[in-house]
């Protein structure tokens, strides 16, 4: 059995490149209020975007194309969990 951490990022026009490294089920929030475009396709205020299968470790770097013009927020969250592996002990 594993551990894991979950945690959550939060991205916007400042920092728009996610780097992910072995996050496991991570899921983009749009928590702004404009579209956002993850590799041509539109995420809308309010949806929610899974970046990647179930139960496989992610690593990759994924850029967010935001409305650098619109006065609107521009701001995503994603949700990840990082496992802590725990190796099995062998008896002495």
């Amino acid at each position: 059995m594993y551990k894991g951490s979950f945690i959550t990022d939060t991205f916007s026009l400042d920092k728009s490149t996610i780097n992910m490294k072995d996050w496991v089920e991570p899921t983009l929030y749009n928590t702004g209020a404009t579209t956002v475009y993850l590799n041509g396709i539109a995420i809308g205020p309010g949806d929610s975007f899974i970046l990647g299968p179930s139960g496989v470790e992610m690593s990759g770097t994924i850029n967010l194309n935001f409305s650098e013009d619109s006065i609107l927020k521009n701001e995503v969250k994603v949700s990840y969990a990082l496992l802590i592996k725990t190796c099995p002990t062998t008896p002495r």
